[in-house]
């Protein structure tokens, strides 16, 4: 009996352990639904587990989705962006998913870039990459290039799915010095042809560190004098102008797993497709809101006030909270 009893225990932890396994595989692979037989058997060895159906969970980020758009159109109005003229602008496009992008660099761009390249495999991206050479203005290696003329042309594709990445705009600030300062720090050849190194360009005196002070300072200095756009830290509404255009999913690097599984399963991309994150918002990695908060209370009043007025609108657009060292 003792060894009945054994053998019946053995085959029940062996079918959890099983069932276990078969709803990782399922949840990994996004199929439509989970067996409930499967759900009852390890709700019985667990009663704390929680479990999601892909239906439900795209529910649940429709609705994320529609109150992210929601808030992006009152910003709008009361920031009165909608009455501002359209500028054309190159977008990216993959017609084999209906898919279009607005790049914005320092918010998983180049994340995004490896996503394209598993979409579309490496023959595909090598031979698109010959016959157009515009697929290098997308940054997007072997993605297309959409030239648009005016908004209402991408708004007027139907079928296809037009999504933006955001990223808290002071961590994507940081996040452009760190990569494109402090990486070029000691005297190489290359820092002469780093855009963010601009201003010390043509002198022979570069200086051997750039301070972030210095670096917000030109940042600053673009802004007011209208410079040439520079994508690394270049506000939302000139890199992708969301008050005209109407993007079908707001991704946030924040939550970029969800939204991006969401914005994969709308285009129906294959299951072995994934946004492979680099971002943490534990304060863990160099370019974390507790990092950038570092960095930023390092400098003046005075400086403060200035980017807090350069990006406000990026902090209203798309909801993110305000720092406190930001509302002097």
């Amino acid at each position: 009996m003792k060894m009945s009893g054994f053998i019946k225990h053995s085959v029940l932890l062996f079918t959890l352990t099983v069932a276990g396994v078969l709803y990782l595989c399922i949840s990994q692979l996004r199929y439509e639904t989970v067996d409930n037989e499967v759900i009852d058997l390890l709700r019985k060895k667990d009663r704390n587990l929680v479990f999601e159906t892909e239906i439900a969970f795209m529910a649940r980020m429709k609705l994320r989705m529609q109150q992210r758009k929601a808030k992006l159109k009152q910003a709008c109005v009361e920031l009165g962006l909608e009455k501002v003229p359209f500028r054309p602008q190159v977008m990216m496009t993959v017609r084999s998913y209906n898919w279009i992008n607005c790049r914005v660099q320092k918010a998983g761009s180049t994340n995004l870039a490896k996503l394209v390249s598993q979409l579309l495999g490496e023959n595909d991206i090598k031979e698109l990459s010959k016959m157009n050479p515009a697929v290098r203005l997308s940054g997007y290696h072997g993605a297309e290039a959409l030239s648009l003329v005016k908004y209402q042309d991408v708004n007027q594709m139907k079928g296809f799915i037009k999504t933006i990445t955001v990223r808290e705009p002071v961590v994507r600030l940081v996040s452009a010095f760190t990569s494109k300062v402090e990486n070029y720090q000691g005297g190489t050849d290359s820092r002469k042809n780093n855009t963010a190194l601009a201003p010390w360009r043509s002198r022979d005196d570069m200086p051997e560190n750039v301070t972030f002070a210095a670096f917000i300072q030109h940042v600053l200095y673009q802004h007011k004098a209208k410079s040439p756009f520079e994508g690394h830290w270049s506000v939302y509404n000139d890199a992708c102008q969301p008050c005209h255009v109407e993007y079908d999913v707001i991704c946030k690097l924040e939550t970029i797993l969800e939204d991006s599984r969401y914005m994969l399963n709308l285009i129906g991309a294959p299951r072995n497709v994934s946004f492979q994150a680099g971002y943490s918002s534990s304060g863990n990695m160099k370019n974390s809101l507790a990092n950038a908060t570092h960095w930023v209370k390092t400098l003046d009043p005075t400086t403060l006030k200035r980017l807090h007025k350069k990006y406000e609108m990026d902090y209203k657009l798309f909801d993110y909270d305000l720092p406190e060292y930001l509302k002097l």
